[in-house]
């Protein structure tokens, strides 16, 4: 649980070296059909890949699930293919200043909004260490002419949606990414399934009863790390028994 308090505004931290590389490009293997569990090169795409994630995988609002923190900075609907098209670029993480410690989250607002937006005041610091929470830009983005205005360009996610398929969504992924991957918090579409399953079943228990779980009942941070946080365990399922008039 992160420690809330009133800091500066983020500041800088230089990427690690790609010696230090926390990660290698990854393969895109054809998705299974009927499959609702993403894979792990599904969640964190890096390198140039092509890939597609059939609609079992997505969110209930049509939108694919990724771990990076990624911002939208361009939707074209309809182009001359007849697509939607959604740009996203990654904005890296933050990270406590001391090197033995791994606190690693996602940064929050951007100002301005777009591929050149810095994370605005963040009032969280280290947990362990109380120190204020540093920032690793993204730079591991493409360099082409499309990115010239940007020295260092982020990482790019472009998916594209055909009504013509809509039982698939395409994702292209391009750059690698030079920073470590912060904590997902929040749930898969198929651990949001889950638990809302698992809610239906047994309505009468309350948020910690659903985590601790039970003989036949996985513990929920086992279904998804991020549903080892009460609150949220607690707020999806409100939505969940609401949804179904429970």
């Amino acid at each position: 649980q992160q420690v809330r308090n009133k800091t500066p505004n983020a500041t800088m931290h230089s990427p690690p070296s790609p010696e230090s590389s926390f990660h290698t490009p990854q393969q895109s293997p054809s998705p299974t059909a009927n499959d609702t569990t993403l894979d792990e090169f599904e969640i964190w795409p890096d390198g140039d890949v092509v890939y597609e994630i059939p609609s079992s995988k997505l969110h209930e609002n049509g939108n694919p699930h990724f771990g990076w923190a990624l911002s939208h900075y361009n939707t074209t609907t309809e182009n001359k293919n007849g697509e939607t098209v959604k740009h996203r670029c990654c904005k890296g993480v933050m990270v406590c200043p001391s090197e033995e410690c791994r606190f690693c989250v996602k940064p929050i607002g951007f100002s301005p909004v777009g591929l050149k937006g810095r994370p605005r005041r963040m009032n969280a610091r280290c947990p362990v260490h109380k120190k204020d929470l540093t920032w690793i830009p993204c730079t591991g983005g493409p360099k082409t002419s499309r990115w010239k205005e940007l020295y260092n360009p982020p990482c790019q996610v472009v998916t594209k949606f055909h009504p013509a398929t809509p039982g698939v969504i395409a994702v292209e992924h391009k750059g690698s990414h030079n920073h470590p991957r912060p904590a997902d918090n929040r749930p898969t579409p198929s651990a949001r399934r889950q638990l809302e399953e698992l809610v239906k079943a047994n309505p009468e228990l309350g948020p910690v009863q659903l985590q601790v779980g039970g003989i036949t009942r996985l513990p929920l941070p086992k279904v998804h790390p991020s549903l080892n946080n009460k609150d949220r365990v607690g707020y999806l399922r409100k939505k969940i028994l609401r949804r179904h008039s429970i």
